[in-house]
């Protein structure tokens, strides 16, 4: 009896044990097959259809036996159940399961997208432009409506909450770190590459996730080193085949553009060729597309530029096999002139000066790219070669002139100061004025290789975030630069007198670095704590700096036979012997210095994490130590040796919290940095150099190092879909001790200027800004963006007249900047985009005879894209800039800026035609400003006359549903 009670109880007991081991596991995906973070699973009862449990798909645990399942859930066998599947913008599934005997019962879904739900929850006809997956944002670029022509760039400037300036992308705030596309580096790390040169019409996806460095790549876990990457997944007909955009364009005044752009790609290999040739000052590399973007810029001067670019990249298995290589060719003719107004700020009295210039720089450069990388099992193996060269010849030539007094700025005052019979009042207060012809070449060649080892340590189980890196660096450069000089200085004081001087110059130099550094790395947490990680690095480098320079100043003037009308600009006396007769010992030296740093670095890095609240916390502590040796032997009339120990530190603490869910994005991060700017030695060796005789340097031997502090704070949400808002508010802090600044003295009867760098005590920064956006309706056919940013700067510096006690100059400079743009697309074909901005800036001291400076620019713009019958495309942007607060009256003004574009497609949109209109009503007058502690500079440039052009684009395709690839 007491055998078969045993065998009862045995059998109750794994029947109990069976029930409690069912569980219900699965994936959710996308018509893409990509896992679909976000999306809610819910298990509900076959009886009655109540709700049991549930969870929203991210990360997935590995679970034994299964793979990473997207969801988990406890079951009874011998049970039915519903399962519900539903996401923003994708059909609610529904599927029964019956559950067996077996451990593990898996189902899968294939969530479809939902455009009747859209129309109907959202908005009709309308597509959603971003969603939130897990913890990636997902845009969806069709619903973006684009200018014909368009590229990259111009997607995502369009993306809710990025913003792209000057190549750095930002989201809600935050800087991208890389630019993937379908997660690889396709374009060798050059996110402008991609963005001037990938098709807008190309991309299906963009996502926007923290991407896992390479450490955590290697370990397979999370090592704390993430990154914001951008990835744009192409649509499947891009992403095999061969692409090609070509433009040739002609105009008036000259003007003329080709461009030239082809990819050949597969789902390994990548090779494309870009081409361009253009005198509209567009350095952009070709994308072979027709855009409105790609009129010339209006501060560039008249500028023509020849490029030609080749890479190819090969990916392996993972993301770190790779071979690629980049070839480079440019060439570039500039020819600009300039005018500038300037004003020093100096105690006693300030001074002014007016030039006018005129220069061409004509440059070829190459540079050239090979690279490979190779993940084994347990390591990471990187090797890079770099190889650039350059070579450029140019002439300038300027008049300019130093005043004692305020003139009545005019456009002509520079040439009625040259001119036979000035006016006795500009005489009166003109202190110099000065000729300037030069003649110059130069050329250079680097190369730079770099290799890495990062190894994971330890097998199995034991291989817990133990990891080396091994790294080693060498650069080499070498260039050399000429330049001939003609310089006459009239000095216009009681007793006038000229000084000519024809002056030639040389100035070869050569330099090497290596560099060496070790780093073992250590997940510290314990296993089975998935929310806190702590790592530790300790890395210890060695590196050594060495450089040569000379410069040797020769005065030709002073050559026995000298006359101006036998040595023109350019030219040599006939034997090195006499050349050398007249080197100007004084101005010429032979520089030779070594620097030698031996140091480590300590840093950590911790994460906790919260699935379940959606949040992230990350601190990073990196605590630098270098001990650093210089030396200097310096050659100049007779021999200087000077060397130093010293002792580097520059802290860094940064500290970021995260929160997302389904509806946006909250961050906020808090970062403090120290920085020490050390004295060049050459500045401690108290030198003078007159070769300029109107600016004289000298050097201190009493300068300290200066030490900075940074501190600035960031706060931002992002919310999910336009019409909800987006905002970010951002602060800075900085503060400088022994700031190394300069002290002025200005002679007001030759106008010689004498500069020494000090050290001065007060300097500090402070300012802010706030980005707010949403969409006005629910019809996501109007969004408004606002800007406001605004800095205030204390600077201290030692400026005075000679004859006067130099005194501490406090001067105030407080700058703000908002704008405002609001974008209607008020139907498929009409598009309207307006800002506006207003900046000032403003300068102020406690010195009686200070000249307030208070300078407004005003800046008004609309664009329009519309869609005309036949299919014609017209894009138009209307520009409206006003200036006040200039000393040059002719700067204060106001401009209004058209430009055009009518585009017709034929051919089923493979051949383009468009017309450009630029400068329409001939308006555009560019100038800018620029103040800081030592005075201001207005300065004018050419630009580019107005002119319309012809162009004539094709686009050619072949992808891999075409039978012809």
């Amino acid at each position: 009896m007491r055998k078969e009670l045993a065998f009862i109880l045995i059998l109750f007991l794994l029947n109990i044990h069976a029930a409690q081991a069912q569980y219900l596991v699965g994936n959710v995906v996308d018509a893409d097959n990509h896992r679909l973070r976000g999306a809610t699973v819910e298990l509900l009862s076959a009886r009655d259809s109540s709700v049991m449990e549930s969870t929203v798909v991210d990360k997935s645990p590995y679970v034994a036996g299964v793979g990473w399942p997207d969801f988990k859930f406890s079951v009874q066998a011998d049970s039915s159940y519903i399962v519900r599947f539903s996401m923003l913008g994708y059909k609610t599934e529904y599927r029964n399961v019956k559950i067996g005997q077996v451990a593990f019962e898996r189902i899968s879904v294939d969530m479809k997208e939902d455009a009747q739900a859209l129309q109907e929850i959202i908005v009709k006809a309308t597509r959603v432009k971003m969603v939130m997956r897990g913890d990636t944002i997902v845009y969806d670029a069709t619903a973006f409506d684009l200018s014909e022509g368009s590229m990259l760039d111009a997607l995502i400037r369009q993306l809710p909450g990025a913003r792209l300036s000057k190549g750095v992308i930002t989201i809600n705030g935050r800087r991208v770190s890389s630019l993937l596309v379908d997660g690889r580096d396709f374009f060798n790390g050059d996110a402008t590459m991609a963005l001037k040169n990938l098709p807008a019409y190309t991309v299906d996806k963009v996502k926007v996730y923290d991407h896992s460095g390479e450490a955590s790549r290697l370990m397979g876990r999370d090592m704390g080193d993430k990154e914001l990457t951008v990835d744009v997944n192409l649509k499947k007909e891009y992403k095999l085949g061969l692409m090609a955009n070509t433009d040739v364009g002609t105009g008036t005044e000259k003007r003329y553009n080709g461009q030239l752009f082809s990819m050949l790609y597969g789902k390994k290999d990548n090779f494309n060729v870009a081409a361009s040739m253009n005198n509209l000052g567009n350095l952009q590399r070709s994308s072979g597309e027709i855009s409105l973007a790609d009129l010339p810029s209006s501060t560039t001067g008249l500028m023509s530029v020849k490029m030609l670019n080749m890479n190819y990249q090969h990916n392996g298995k993972s993301y770190d096999d790779n071979i690629s290589t980049r070839h480079n060719l440019t060439w570039i003719d500039d020819d600009k002139q300039t005018r500038t107004n300037a004003q020093a700020f100096l105690t006693g009295g300030d001074y002014y000066d007016i030039t006018k210039k005129a220069s061409r720089r004509k440059s070829r450069e190459y540079d050239g790219m090979f690279s490979w990388g190779w993940h084994p099992k347990k390591q990471i193996i990187k090797a890079n070669v770099t190889v650039s060269h350059a070579y450029m010849r140019g002439l300038s030539e300027s008049l300019s002139g130093q005043l004692n007094d305020n003139p009545d700025w005019a456009e002509g005052l520079i040439d009625s100061l040259f001119s036979t019979n000035p006016s006795q009042r500009l005489m009166d207060m003109a202190v110099n004025r000065v000729k300037y012809r030069s003649k110059s070449k130069g050329n250079g060649t680097q190369i730079k290789l770099t290799a890495s080892d990062r190894i994971a340590i330890g097998k199995g189980s034991s291989n817990y975030g133990n990891m080396v890196n091994l790294n080693a660096t060498f650069s080499y450069d070498k260039g050399k630069d000429r330049m001939f000089a003609h310089n006459m200085i009239d000095y216009l004081s009681d007793n006038p007198t000229t000084d000519y001087r024809s002056q030639y110059t040389e100035q070869p130099s050569h330099k090497y670095k290596y560099d060496i550094r070790a780093t073992y790395g250590r997940r510290l947490s314990r296993k089975d704590d998935k929310k806190n990680l702590l790592f530790l690095n300790f890395e210890y480098g060695f590196s050594h700096d060495y450089a040569s320079a000379e410069n040797g100043l020769y005065r030709l003037d002073r050559l026995a036979d000298y006359a101006w009308s036998d040595y023109p600009l350019g030219m040599l006396p006939s034997s090195r012997d006499a050349l050398l007769e007249v080197l100007d010992a004084s101005n010429s030296y032979k520089s030779r210095s070594h620097i030698i740093d031996n140091g480590g670095t300590v840093s950590a890095d911790y994460v906790m994490k919260n699935k379940e609240r959606g949040t992230r916390l990350t601190a990073k502590l990196r605590l630098p130590i270098e001990l650093r040796y210089e030396r200097l032997n310096y050659f100049k009339e007779k021999s200087y040796e000077r060397d130093r120990h010293i002792m580097v530190f520059n802290p860094n603490l940064d500290l970021n919290w995260e929160k997302s869910n389904l509806k946006g994005i909250y961050n906020s991060s808090l970062n403090y940095r120290r920085m020490q700017d050390i004295p060049a030695l050459l500045s401690l060796l108290g030198l003078r150099n007159d070769a300029n005789p109107l600016l004289v340097t000298q050097g201190n031997d009493k300068l300290k190092t200066s030490y900075q502090h940074v501190l600035s704070l960031k706060f931002g949400h992002m919310a999910m879909g336009t019409y909800h808002p987006n905002w970010n508010v951002s602060a800075d802090f900085s503060a400088t001790q022994n700031a190394i600044a300069n002290s002025v003295i200005f002679d007001k009867s030759t106008g010689i200027t004498t500069r020494q760098p000090v050290n001065v005590n007060g300097n500090w920064s402070a300012g802010g800004g706030i980005t707010y956006s949403r969409g006005l309706d629910k019809q996501q056919k109007t969004e408004l963006m606002l800007m406001f940013s605004g800095q205030y700067r204390n600077s201290v510096d030692l400026n005075s007249v000679a004859g006067t006690s130099s005194q501490r100059s406090h001067v105030r400079n407080l700058g703000f900047t908002g704008v405002a743009t609001l974008s209607l697309f008020l139907s498929k074909n009409l598009q309207i985009i307006s800002w506006g901005t207003i900046m000032n800036q403003r300068t102020s001291s406690d010195r009686s005879d200070f000249t307030r400076v208070n300078v407004w620019n005003y800046t008004a713009q609309l664009d329009l894209k519309y869609k005309l019958p036949w299919d014609l495309e017209l894009t138009s942007n209307l520009l409206n800039y006003k200036m006040s607060g200039y000393n040059d009256d002719a700067m204060n003004s106001n401009h209004l800026v058209w430009n055009a574009r009518l585009l017709k497609k034929l051919m089923h949109g493979k051949l383009t035609v468009a017309v450009d209109a630029y400068d329409i009503l001939k308006d555009n007058s560019p100038t800018t400003v620029t103040i800081d502690s030592q005075g201001r500079m207005e300065t004018w440039t050419n630009s580019i006359p107005r002119y319309v052009m012809l162009h004539i684009g094709y686009k050619f395709m072949v992808g891999r549903q075409s039978r012809r690839f």
